[in-house]
C-alpha cells in the first residue's frame, strides 16, 4: 500500500512539471524566420583579409571646401614672401618659416613695461591671409599683458604698412583665404634692451629743443629696402661709417701725429633730414675733432637727408652722436 502511494506521488510531481514547461512555451513570442540570400555576403579571399573585399566607398561630390569654406587648414599653407623659388613645398615652406621668424624678431621691440615688471610669455595674434595674399583683420587672441599683445600686433600690421604679399594658401589648386595664428614669444635676457617710453610732451618752453630718445630714432639713409629694423639700424650704422670714412680729410702731419682716441661729434638730426647745430663734445687733440666735424657738416653740402627721428607718429628734431676712432695700424 505505501508503494502504491508513492507511484501515485511521483506521477502527479511529473504532470506538474509538464504542465508548467507547455504553458512557458505557449507564452513566448512567436519568431518569423526570414531567408538570406548567402551570395549576397561578401566572402574573404584566400590570403586578404575581410576589409579588402568590401566594396569602394562612393566618390566625394560637392564638397564644402570647392564652394570657397573659409577655415585654418589647407593643402598648402599660405608663405611668407621671399621664397617663391618654384621648389617643392615643403622646401619653400622651411625658407618661409625662417624669414618669417626673421621678419618678426628682427623687428620686435620689448616694451618697457613688460621689460621694467619682468612680464614674459607668448602673445598670439590671428589674422587672414587673403587670396592675393594681403594681411587682413589681425588682432590679439592671447595677451601676456604689459604691452606685450600690443606689440606683437604692430609687428603683424607692419606686415601691411610694408604692403607684405604671401603666397596665398591652396586647396584643390586653387587660392583661399585662410586663417593663420601666429605665436610671438617675449623672454627676457641681459642682452634684452627696453623700448624707451614716450617722453612728456614737451612745454612751451622748451617746444624748439630737440628729443634725445624718441621712438623711432634717426637713420643714415641708404638702407630702407630692409624690412627687418634691425636690419636697417646695422646697415644704416655701416653706410655712416663708410660716409665719414671717405670724407674725413687728414692731413700728412696730422697722420704722422700717432695720436689715438675717440672724437665725438655731436648735431640735430632736423624733420626734414638734415643736419645742423654740429659742435665738437669730445677732441683728442691734433686737429682730429676738427676733422670729424668737417666730414659730419658735409652732408648737407653732398645733400645728404637722414631718415629722421619719428615721436608719436611725426618727425621730430634729434639730437645724435657720432663717436669716431682714430688709432694706429
Amino acid at each position: 500500500m505505501l508503494r502504491l502511494t508513492n507511484y501515485l506521488l511521483k506521477a502527479c510531481l511529473l504532470l506538474t512539471i509538464l504542465t508548467t514547461a507547455f504553458s512557458s512555451v505557449q507564452a513566448r513570442p512567436s519568431l518569423t524566420v526570414i531567408p538570406v540570400m548567402t551570395d549576397s555576403i561578401p566572402k574573404p579571399l584566400p590570403g586578404k583579409p575581410f576589409k579588402d573585399v568590401l566594396p569602394p566607398p562612393p566618390p566625394l561630390h560637392n564638397h564644402p571646401i570647392e564652394k570657397g569654406f573659409i577655415g585654418s587648414i589647407r593643402e598648402k599653407m599660405p608663405l611668407f614672401p621671399g621664397c617663391d623659388n618654384g621648389l617643392v613645398y615643403p622646401k619653400d615652406k622651411e625658407c618661409a618659416d625662417s624669414l618669417l621668424l626673421e621678419f618678426i624678431y628682427g623687428n620686435l621691440r620689448y616694451p618697457y613695461l613688460a621689460w621694467r615688471d619682468s612680464v614674459e610669455g607668448m602673445a598670439v595674434i590671428s589674422f587672414y591671409i587673403e587670396k592675393d595674399g594681403a594681411v587682413t583683420e589681425a588682432k590679439i587672441v592671447r595677451d601676456p599683458g604689459a604691452d606685450t599683445g600690443a606689440e606683437a600686433l604692430r609687428i603683424i600690421n607692419l606686415m601691411v604698412e610694408q604692403n607684405l604679399r604671401w603666397t596665398p594658401g591652396e586647396q584643390m589648386d586653387k587660392p583661399v583665404r585662410v586663417r593663420f595664428n601666429m605665436p610671438v614669444k617675449f623672454k627676457l635676457t641681459e642682452k634684452t634692451v627696453p623700448f624707451p617710453p614716450p617722453p612728456p610732451p614737451p612745454s612751451h618752453s622748451n617746444a624748439d629743443e630737440p628729443f634725445k630718445i624718441v621712438e623711432q630714432m634717426p637713420r643714415f639713409p641708404g638702407c630702407e629696402h630692409l624690412t627687418a629694423e634691425e636690419k636697417r639700424k646695422e646697415c644704416s650704422d655701416g653706410k655712416l661709417l663708410e660716409y665719414l670714412h671717405t670724407n674725413l680729410k687728414l692731413t700728412p702731419l696730422q697722420v704722422q701725429s700717432c695720436v689715438t682716441g675717440t672724437a665725438v661729434i655731436q648735431f640735430v638730426v632736423e624733420a626734414d633730414g638734415s643736419v645742423t647745430y654740429a659742435k665738437i663734445v669730445r677732441d683728442v687733440g691734433a686737429g682730429y675733432g676738427l676733422a670729424a666735424l668737417k666730414a659730419v657738416e658735409s652732408m648737407n653740402e653732398n645733400e645728404i637727408r637722414w631718415i629722421p627721428g619719428r615721436q608719436r607718429g611725426r618727425a621730430v628734431r634729434v639730437e645724435y652722436n657720432v663717436p669716431m676712432r682714430f688709432y694706429l695700424e
